[in-house]
């Protein structure tokens, strides 16, 4: 027999389904989450669940799992201190948002506190074009400067955003590979390794 997995791994709770491929049978464990390593709760369900059924965990033929715990981490700001790198001009995109706002004419409005601070959201020299082409070649010195800045500023977690990565991540794999070097302690991620696609799917050019 096999079985298919899914796991939810929540900040309070991970949930296990197990389903049955040849008889649609389906069973559910949940157990508490372990948030200083969300891994040892999925593995333990996972086991339970499939101990439970008395079935060896061979007879798992796909496991899919997804985590809310990220998500609530954004949500309730508990995130560590945080840099981003962005495209010149473009700095303050994070905290100015999409048009597509509920509260898009109300002047009074709250607006939620932004996940990273301005003075930690620098700018350096780039621009790739929405066909991939380069336009401002990336200034690596400019990059080290914004690293070694982050730095002394006590930043323990860096993001790099920069336009069109996901077409073309020559650039942030460079600025990526600088911050490591400059600043080894930082946690350093990069867009297009987080979401390499791109929202816009009409296949008309962008308004930037």
């Amino acid at each position: 027999m096999a079985w298919r997995v899914g796991v939810d791994s929540g900040g309070t709770f991970t949930d296990v389904c197990l389903f049955e491929e040849a008889t649609g049978r389906i069973e559910v464990w949940k157990l508490s989450s372990t948030p200083d390593d969300p891994s040892r709760a999925i593995a333990q369900g996972v086991a339970e669940g499939m101990e439970r059924l008395g079935q060896p965990s061979g007879a798992i033929a796909y496991f899919g799992h997804g985590t809310t715990v990220a998500t609530n981490a954004l949500i309730q700001h508990r995130g560590v201190k945080t840099g981003l790198i962005v495209t010149q001009g473009f700095r303050d995109l994070l905290e100015i948002g999409r048009q597509k706002r509920p509260d898009l004419y109300d002047l009074q409005v709250e607006k939620p506190p932004v996940l990273v601070a301005r003075d930690l959201r620098l700018e350096v020299p780039e621009r790739i074009r929405h066909d991939g082409s380069i336009e401002t070649a990336l200034d690596e010195q400019a990059v080290r400067e914004a690293a070694r800045v982050l730095r002394a500023a006590g930043v323990k977690a860096v993001a790099i955003c920069f336009l069109y990565s996901f077409i073309a991540p020559a650039h942030e794999a460079t600025a990526r590979r600088i911050l490591v070097e400059e600043f080894p302690e930082a946690f350093v991620t990069a867009s297009h390794a987080i979401a390499p696609d791109s929202v816009n799917t009409s296949g008309s050019r962008p308004p930037w």
